[in-house]
């Protein structure tokens, strides 16, 4: 209603514009913001193309890894930037509800915690044995 009223339907369109409750939008509409990537902009500003360039290996994370986590979050941009290298990329999560044909365009494993123990509490109790396994099973098919 308050895109139309102003005219800013093409506006309340604009990827990002829902971020964080519309806060992106209003951002927008009112200050003339622009929007920017926030993993491309905090990669840019803390040298990550630099790590990149030395990188053999990426591992990156996230709580749960399903279809929001392609919308632009962290361990996609990361992967994307990777892989673009030719860097491969394995990802570390609670939980991935990501298909494999979908995971493999982006990670070369993922190692998910409820992969090893399939009670999600159990994993929240006592996460150290199940990120130790995850460490024994990275060293031993990717660091080899």
């Amino acid at each position: 209603m308050f895109e139309q009223a102003l005219g800013l339907t093409t506006l309340a369109q604009t990827a990002g514009a829902g971020a964080a409750g519309g806060l992106g939008f209003m951002a927008m509409a009112l200050l003339s913001a622009g929007m920017r990537s926030g993993v491309d902009m905090i990669l840019n500003e803390t040298g990550g193309e630099k790590m990149l360039a030395q990188a053999d290996l990426v591992i990156t994370g996230e709580g749960r890894i399903d279809a929001q986590t392609l919308s632009g979050k962290a361990p996609t941009g990361i992967a994307k930037r990777a892989r673009a290298k030719g860097i491969p990329v394995l990802a570390v999560c609670g939980q991935s509800l990501l298909g494999p044909a979908i995971s493999n365009e982006l990670f070369e494993d993922i190692y998910s915690f409820t992969d090893f123990e399939s009670d999600i509490n159990e994993c929240i109790r006592n996460p150290l044995p199940i990120l130790e396994g995850i460490g024994f099973n990275i060293a031993k098919h990717h660091l080899s």
